[in-house]
C-alpha cells in the first residue's frame, strides 16, 4: 500500500484529532496535502501535537485534552464531571512500537536527545525524543 500525503493527512485528522481540535479550538486550517508534510510544513499548534503525540503514551488511544476534568463544591461534593471523547486511533502493538522507536532518540549511541539524561530528575524515567 502507497503511503503518501493524503493518507498522512487523513490519519492525522481523523486518528490523531488534529482536525476535531481545530473544528473545536481553531484555527480551521486544514493539514496541506502536500510531501513536505512529513517535514513539518503544516501549521500544526503544540496543544494539537501534544494530544497526537498523546497517543503512543495511552496504549493507541487519543484523548481530546481538557483543562477540568470536575468542578467540586467547598464540600468537595463534586456538581459537574467532564469526561474527554477518545478515538481508538491505532493498535497497542503500533503504539508501543512507535514509542519504543522514540526511545532510541535518547537510549541509543548518537541519539538526537541525548542531552536530556544529563538533567537528574530525567535520569530515571523513559524518555522519547524526535528531532
Amino acid at each position: 500500500t502507497e503511503l503518501g500525503p493524503e493518507r498522512v493527512a487523513d490519519c492525522a485528522e481523523n486518528n490523531f484529532g488534529i482536525g476535531y481540535l481545530r473544528e473545536k479550538y481553531g484555527p480551521k486550517t486544514p493539514i496541506e496535502r502536500v510531501y513536505s508534510l512529513a517535514l513539518g510544513t503544516s501549521n500544526v499548534t503544540v496543544f494539537e501535537m501534544v494530544a497526537a503525540y498523546g497517543v503512543f503514551a495511552n496504549h493507541g488511544v487519543w484523548t481530546e485534552p481538557i483543562y477540568i476534568t470536575r468542578i467540586e463544591d467547598k464540600d468537595g461534593k463534586v456538581l459537574e464531571t467532564f469526561v474527554p471523547k477518545t478515538i481508538e486511533a491505532l493498535s497497542e502493538e503500533t503504539a508501543y512500537t512507535m514509542t519504543y522507536m522514540l526511545r532510541g532518540s535518547n537510549e541509543e549511541r548518537g541519539g538526537t536527545s541525548m542531552g536530556l539524561r544529563r538533567h537528574k530528575f530525567m535520569a530515571d524515567i523513559q524518555l522519547g525524543g524526535k528531532t
